[in-house]
C-alpha cells in the first residue's frame, strides 16, 4: 500500500485533470456535449494543474494552508496571518 501511496504523491491532481478532459472529449466526439461545454472542461483541467504545479512551486504541503509568504501577491499572506 505504501508503494501506492508513494507513486501517486503529487499525481492525484493532474490524474484528475487528465480523466477529465478525456471524458469531456469523448462526451464531445459522441455529441453528448457542445464546444463550449468542452472548452470549460479544458480550462477547470488546466486550471487544476496550474494550481497543483503553483502548489508545488511554493513548497506548500499537508501542513498549514500550504502558502508561503512568496506564492501570495502583493503581500496578502500578512493581510491573511494578520503580520
Amino acid at each position: 500500500m505504501n508503494k501506492v501511496r508513494e507513486f501517486l504523491r503529487g499525481k492525484k491532481a493532474y490524474m484528475t485533470a487528465a480523466i477529465g478532459l478525456a471524458g469531456a472529449v469523448i462526451a464531445w466526439a459522441d455529441g453528448q456535449i457542445d464546444t463550449v461545454a468542452l472548452l470549460a472542461a479544458v480550462w477547470a483541467a488546466a486550471q487544476a494543474v496550474c494550481e497543483r504545479r503553483l502548489k508545488s512551486a511554493a513548497g506548500g504541503g499537508r501542513s498549514g494552508t500550504g502558502r508561503s509568504k512568496s506564492a501570495a501577491p502583493f503581500g496578502l499572506s500578512e493581510l491573511q496571518t494578520g503580520q
